[in-house]
């Protein structure tokens, strides 16, 4: 009576990771012993191995061994080996399934004694020996920044400057993960929202098999286990992000499992780039004189001075709500007050890095401004960082002159005081009787 008993276990040798799947490695141990009471010859061993479906085949990595047909006395136990290094699609499907048929000849016969493996580590009888793998998909995503200057000698973060950003998504689960998709929120920081210049774009991949391109119109965003793939963005600098203090960068990713789970990871926190303010104005008065005709060649009353204001913004922010006041006195300190113009009829004005303004004031100079021998006037402009209020200041200057340390002379017109009086004595006769000829008593 002859007959055969075939059991068949695996033993799994996984990764660091600790858990099945892709890269792993499985060991199978075919054992085969004759129960019956005749030897056996020509023992052969057939191995199917397939995916979850039971019919999607898979092949062994390291074929059946021994591969040579076996002599198999009664109670003799043929070991054989067998290995599959676990592949994506396996891993994705959930199960690895395989059995083993032993076939042998017993005396006089040929190829009658068949016999399918069973697990010996189950209950059921004659079954397969599956390894499940279950579906641990994770997901992470790292984002770091550098700044690359557009102006030379320059370590400061200005308008036109990049911030570039890297972003590296990995599949650290143990199933592909498709429809991979970033979604990277820029702002200023406060919470203004900002645009990356493009959206983040393919770079490299860790994995050589990677389905990811730098064309969006081919590129397939299936990650797979162990993949990383690393994309780039940039951001141009705007004022918006100076006036702000800074810009605040963070990313999401999301894939999806076999099953079309979400699967979903974000930056531990965001990134930040600040950006130093350096707020400042610069405020400069010139004076020119519209004279009276034929006074041209003095400064004199009913002479105009005309003073021209050039508000300059030489900071990196906006200054806004800038304000003046305007202090006019004669030489002698007396108070006086513009003709035309001045601080009620300039009102607020902004002002962007860069930026200037001109605003225009009159004096028509009095007798007695012109008798004191000067006209003295300073204008002061206080404006609003981002930052703060009224903490932007500057006094004028007056370009022609370089008396004050610092650069903030007052703006001085002298007048032309020439004293001179001239006296004339004239006679007239007043004839005391009709004599025409002066005599006693005219």
């Amino acid at each position: 009576s002859p007959s055969i008993d075939v059991s068949k276990s695996a033993e799994i040798t996984t990764d660091e990771d600790g858990t099945v799947g892709v890269g792993d490695t499985i060991t199978y141990t075919i054992e085969v012993t004759n129960t019956g009471n005749v030897s056996l010859t020509d023992l052969t061993i057939a191995d199917v191995l397939t995916e979850a479906d039971g019919s999607t085949a898979l092949t062994l990595t390291t074929a059946v061994s021994p591969a040579e047909a076996q002599t198999l006395d009664v109670g003799e136990t043929v070991t054989y080996t067998a290995t599959y290094v676990i592949e994506q699609s396996a891993a994705d499907s959930g199960s690895i399934i395989n059995t083993a048929t032993a076939t042998a000849s017993s005396p006089g016969n040929t190829d009658d004694v068949v016999k399918s493996s069973d697990d010996p580590n189950t209950t059921t009888e004659d079954d397969s020996t599956v390894v499940t793998i279950r579906p641990e998909p994770s997901l992470t995503i790292t984002k770091t920044s550098s700044v690359v200057q557009v102006d030379t000698g320059n370590t400061t973060i200005d308008i036109g400057d990049q911030i570039s950003y890297t972003i590296v998504v990995t599949n650290n689960g143990n199933i592909a993960l498709t429809g991979v998709d970033i979604t990277d929120t820029l702002t200023a920081i406060g919470g203004a929202s900002l645009s990356l210049d493009a959206a983040p774009v393919f770079v490299s991949s860790t994995d050589a098999s990677t389905t990811f391109t730098d064309d969006t119109s081919t590129s397939v965003p299936t990650l797979l286990v162990g993949e990383a793939v690393t994309f780039s963005a940039t951001y141009t600098v705007t004022q918006a992000a100076i006036d702000a203090g800074g810009v605040s960068n963070t990313a999401t990713v999301v894939g999806y499992d076999p099953d079309g789970e979400a699967v979903n990871g974000s930056i531990d926190s965001a990134v930040v780039n600040n950006i130093t303010q350096t707020p400042s104005i610069e405020v400069t008065k010139e004076a020119s004189i519209t004279h009276q005709t034929g006074t041209e060649s003095e400064i004199s009353a009913g002479d105009t001075i005309v003073y021209t204001v050039t508000v300059t913004n030489n900071g990196n922010v906006t200054i806004s709500n800038i304000d003046f006041t305007d202090d006019l006195t004669d030489g002698q300190g007396n108070v006086l007050s513009l003709t035309s113009g001045g601080p009620n009829d300039w009102g607020l004005i902004s002002l962007v890095p860069g930026e200037s303004q001109d605003l225009i004031a009159s004096y028509t100079i009095s007798q007695s401004a012109s008798d004191s021998g000067s006209i003295i006037n300073t204008a002061t402009a206080t404006g609003d960082s981002p930052q703060g209020t009224d903490d932007v200041s500057d006094v004028s200057d007056d370009p022609q002159e370089t008396t004050l340390a610092g650069d903030d002379d007052p703006t001085v017109v002298n007048t032309n005081r020439n004293s001179s009086i001239d006296i004339r004595k004239t006679s007239t006769i007043t004839h005391s009787d009709a004599d025409v000829s002066v005599g006693v008593g005219d």
